[in-house]
């Protein structure tokens, strides 16, 4: 038995982590052909499983309509289950389509709450996100001093290719913003890190 017969064996058992990583080979089409309505099957099967990543797969496929019809509300209904349960890539995710009115009443301030859990949860997409929204005023008041903490924020364990992005960002408003504001995001990112015991310094 070679190894995907083991792992599509354990999957026919009912082990949930199995059924989840059989369910990407199909996605991916990982050592077998692709086959998105296995993929959907098996997804479906760990996501009862309550397995978190599973269920934003599912939101995934619909969201994009890969191998499924598009389907906004479908997405965002397992969006929400992994969301609630904490999965960063969900909530950034959930966070779009609220602000964009996809499958749900479009919603600034839900799409913001979102937006900062997944944003608190690390997800750089989300953090970047903020600071364009403060940066522009989408959903919320203009302020450039909380766009460019949400720049900062953002570099902390990025990509080298992320990082550059935040950092150009930020550094593109900075020239817009009296000193006295440009040192008061320097100290509320010192305040951040502190509380979030990170070593990384704002360069």
């Amino acid at each position: 038995m070679n190894v995907f017969e083991e792992l599509k064996a354990q999957a026919e058992a009912g082990e949930p982590r199995a059924m989840f990583e059989l369910a990407q080979r199909y996605d991916i089409g990982v050592g077998i052909k692709q086959d998105f309505d296995l993929a959907r099957e098996w997804y479906e099967k760990a996501a009862a499983a309550d397995v978190v990543e599973a269920q934003y797969n599912l939101g995934v496929l619909y969201d994009h309509g890969r191998g499924v019809q598009r389907d906004y509300v479908k997405a965002r209904e397992w969006y929400e289950k992994a969301a609630e349960a904490g999965d960063a890539w969900a909530q950034n995710n959930l966070g779009f389509l609220y602000s964009h009115g996809r499958g749900v009443e479009q919603d600034e301030d839900v799409a913001l709450t979102w937006y900062r859990r997944s944003a608190d949860n690390g997800h750089f997409g989300a953090r970047f996100n903020l600071g364009v929204r403060y940066a522009q005023g989408t959903g919320v008041a203009q302020d450039y001093v909380a766009a460019c903490l949400w720049f900062a924020i953002a570099q902390t364990n990025a990509t080298p290719v992320e990082f550059e992005r935040a950092r150009k960002a930020r550094e593109s408003l900075e020239e817009d913003m009296e000193q006295d504001e440009v040192d008061r995001v320097r100290q509320m990112f010192d305040a951040w890190k502190e509380e979030q015991d990170n070593p990384d310094a704002l360069n």
